[in-house]
């Protein structure tokens, strides 16, 4: 058993220095959850890498292995809304991606660049003249929250009630979820969508809910549940990761100011240094859980079939065998491509759009706000207690207003 308490606050703070050592000690180790359950952490970036891909000895379908005791205080609303493609495995993933991959595709996400930059103008608009925000809760979740929004057809007067929708899906990723007290508002989310659903079927519009309503790929279209998941991981896949992206993106380039300075200087690196910072310090700290669907070794370790596995994404960005001074961030960086967003057939089904959103919020915070910094210790700054995703509740940051007192 290695010793690590994943809800210590200064891992969650700061767990690289705690991965690197892991790395050090083998391929894969035996840790407790923060709810008992003992998981198999893989931290190399080779293993990571190979099992993303392995759909033979890795199961992803929780609710299908997930029985007994634990089961059984699962409302059957959450697991309802749990039963989407990011827990399913092939032949069921396949179809079900074959599908919301022909409805996105109807949204080409290039196009999507200037309704993103409006909003992101419009957010600034409304703090410029304060010299200060706290870049979570008044630019970082609301952009990917309105762009969510827009995608799916939901009225700016539901935009309030999505949030707190989102937040339920999020906290359903929690190894403790309190899911009795998420039910309430998770059968509010599913009654809502069942309208927009009706709505849409009597009368569509160009948005991402009419398009999954209409797709259908050689004569198979989404069922009603499936409508209701794929809007979940749409939802999973276009809003918290962005959120968090932008906000250890800007709080990485304001601790690393030559790099900053660099990047306000040289826009024309941002492509290279969203990867960069995506490989730095991204938005998920592991892969939800999987399962060994049989018993196999990893470098001499016998892992058997059923047993928990974590693949550490965040680790195996900084595995020092892959990446040249891994904990240096360096946006010119031209190494191997960063796995911040997975990979195989479980690869964010967002991902371009992720990108394209923190390209325009990171360059509208540069170019928008002069003197930019931080405005509170790094080390307070309050981490997200989650093993699953890595971001701040909190970053506030200054900047020099066009007026004096």
């Amino acid at each position: 058993m290695y010793p690590l308490d994943p809800a210590d606050a200064a891992f969650i703070a700061d767990p690289f220095p705690v991965f690197a050592r892991m790395r050090e000690a083998g391929a894969a180790l035996r840790v407790r959850a923060s709810d008992n359950v003992l998981e198999w952490y893989v931290t190399r970036f080779r293993d990571v890498d190979a099992l993303l891909r392995d759909s033979d000895r890795i199961a992803k379908d929780e609710w299908r292995l997930r029985t007994g005791p634990g089961r059984a205080h699962v409302p059957p609303v959450v697991e309802y809304v749990n039963r989407h493609v990011l827990f399913r495995d092939p032949p069921d993933h396949t179809r079900l991606r074959a599908l919301v991959n022909k409805a996105f595709a109807r949204r080409e996400v290039e196009g999507l660049a200037g309704p993103i930059q409006t909003i992101a103008d419009t957010l600034i608009d409304r703090v410029i003249g304060r010299g200060e925000m706290d870049l979570v809760q008044d630019f970082a979740y609301q952009l990917p929250q309105i762009v969510i929004a827009r995608l799916l057809g939901v009225p700016e007067r539901d935009y309030g009630a999505l949030r707190v929708w989102i937040q339920a899906l999020v906290d359903l990723t929690n190894a403790n979820a309190p899911y009795a007290s998420l039910a309430g508002r998770l059968h509010e989310f599913v009654h809502y969508l069942g309208g927009l659903f009706s709505a849409r079927r009597s009368k569509p519009e160009a948005d991402l809910i009419t398009a999954l309503v209409e797709v259908h790929e050689q004569g198979d279209r989404l069922d009603g549940p499936e409508l209701y998941n794929m809007v979940v991981v749409l939802i999973a896949a276009g809003f918290e990761t962005v959120a968090n992206f932008i906000s250890n993106a800007m709080l990485a380039l304001l601790r690393n100011p030559e790099q900053f300075d660099r990047l306000r200087a040289e826009p024309a690196l941002m492509e290279s240094a969203v990867n960069e910072l995506l490989r730095y310090d991204g938005p998920v700290r592991t892969s939800t859980r999987r399962w060994a669907a049989v018993d196999f070794e990893l470098d001499g370790q016998r892992i058997r079939r059923g047993e928990t596995i974590r693949l550490v994404l965040s680790s195996a960005n900084r595995d020092a065998n892959v990446f040249s001074d891994p904990d240096r961030l360096d946006l010119n960086r031209d190494g191997p491509r960063n796995l911040a967003f997975g990979g195989g057939i479980h690869y964010c089904l967002g991902a371009s759009l992720a990108k394209l959103e923190a390209r325009i919020a990171l360059s509208t915070l540069l170019e928008r706000l002069p003197n930019l910094r931080l405005a509170a210790d790094p080390a307070a700054l309050p981490w997200r207690s989650s093993i699953l995703i890595r971001g701040l509740w909190k970053l506030p940051i200054a900047w020099e207003t066009s007026h004096k007192p």
